[in-house]
């Protein structure tokens, strides 16, 4: 029987604070064990990265901070990438699709694998130097990588019509892992106790950090139409600059009259208490690939309401719960019929969420497809 040779991958991404990629990368790290993986990020190492270090992963910051210091940054990547002499180079996001992939062809690399994350090929809401890159990468598409990872399958097919390579392009979705992301009722009721929450209030949580494409406004517009209705009705807040110190969020929160029902926790190094102490789960982003927080939230039980964009309708299947964008009002109307269904027909939501997130969605059905993928191009 012939042993399978490890490989050696180089995994290249913006930076290693928290986020879908970022996570999606470590937990596949965690998992494909068979193969040998570095990991080169542009801007700072973040929790991530430190989590990863302290596991023995081979981290390297390459120091970007302006426009200036890019030249000098991308000769170390490309002789970070020649170090390794990795048998895959693996880009993860637009800026780094395109100048990790330019860096392992110089490299002498030709194995190089895109990572799509969103829907949004356009970048309606970009700056116009991301929307200039994405523009490239769309020509450069058709050369420079070998496959394109899609998150999901909006993000494919937004991606082919805005002219990107079809014959390249392939969908592996984030995966969850399982057995972590469990309702502890222990750490449920601690979270709620020390953030000032009764027994009897129902818990309305959203998870994400404080972007446009996530659109907090309109949630918190249509929490305001919830906290009139339901008295004993507390707002979670949780991730990357939803805290106090964010003055456009608290005028927002303060316009509604409630700011004492909502609670800012900022961002959160592990998602299972948070999502412990929950009883609805919300998302109310404008724009998502593969909405991870979303399944995230689905494989610990929690009933969700969510926006229809990226992949919600495939992860949530048929579901009364999913609405349009930026609409504050359908959103709150759903919501609402999601506390008018009861606590025990919310429980049986959760429980059919979870069924099919172990079903069709565990982190270890992903790693054995980018193994699979690996082994392909090897």
């Amino acid at each position: 029987m012939k042993i399978k040779k490890p490989l050696t991958i180089v995994h290249v991404i913006p930076s290693l604070v928290v986020g879908g990629a970022e996570t999606m990368l470590s937990n596949t790290l965690d998992r494909n064990t068979c193969n040998k993986h570095v990991v080169i990020c542009f801007i700072t190492m973040g929790n991530i990265g430190e989590r990863l270090q302290d596991k023995g992963f081979q981290i390297h910051v390459l120091g970007v901070k302006g426009i200036l210091s890019f030249p000098g940054a991308f000769i170390r990547l490309i002789k970070v990438i020649k170090k390794y002499n990795p048998d895959i180079v693996q880009t993860w996001m637009y800026h780094a699709n395109l100048i990790g992939g330019l860096a392992a062809r110089l490299s002498g690399n030709r194995n190089v694998l895109w990572g799509i994350r969103t829907t949004d090929a356009i970048g309606v809401r970009s700056t116009k130097a991301s929307k200039f890159i994405r523009r490239l990468n769309a020509w450069a598409s058709h050369w420079l990588p070998s496959k394109i990872i899609c998150v999901a399958k909006a993000a494919r097919e937004s991606h082919i019509k805005a002219g990107y390579s079809s014959l390249k392009m392939l969908v592996i979705p984030n995966g969850f892992d399982i057995e972590r992301l469990r309702i502890d009722p222990t750490m449920r009721e601690n979270y709620r106790i020390s953030n000032g929450v009764e027994n009897s209030d129902l818990v309305l949580g959203s998870l994400g950090r404080f972007h446009a494409e996530k659109d907090h406004h309109t949630f918190i517009r249509a929490c305001d139409i919830l906290l009139r209705e339901y008295k004993q009705l507390r707002i979670l807040l949780v991730g990357r600059d939803l805290d106090k110190n964010n003055a456009q969020l608290l005028e927002w929160i303060n316009a509604t009259g409630s700011a004492d029902r909502f609670i800012l926790m900022g961002e959160a190094a592990d998602v299972v208490p948070c999502l412990s102490a929950m009883d609805i789960f919300c998302l109310h982003s404008r724009n998502e690939g593969f909405p991870n927080v979303l399944g995230e939230a689905m494989a610990m039980g929690l009933p969700c309401v969510a926006t229809n964009v990226g992949d919600s309708s495939v992860l949530m299947g048929k579901s009364d719960f999913l609405v349009d964008k930026e609409d504050s009002e359908a959103l709150a109307n759903s919501i609402m019929g999601m506390i008018e269904i009861g606590k025990s027909n919310r429980l049986e939501l959760g429980k059919k969420g979870t069924s099919r997130i172990k079903s069709e969605y565990s982190i270890d059905h992903a790693v054995k497809m980018f193994d699979d993928l690996y082994l392909s191009l090897s």
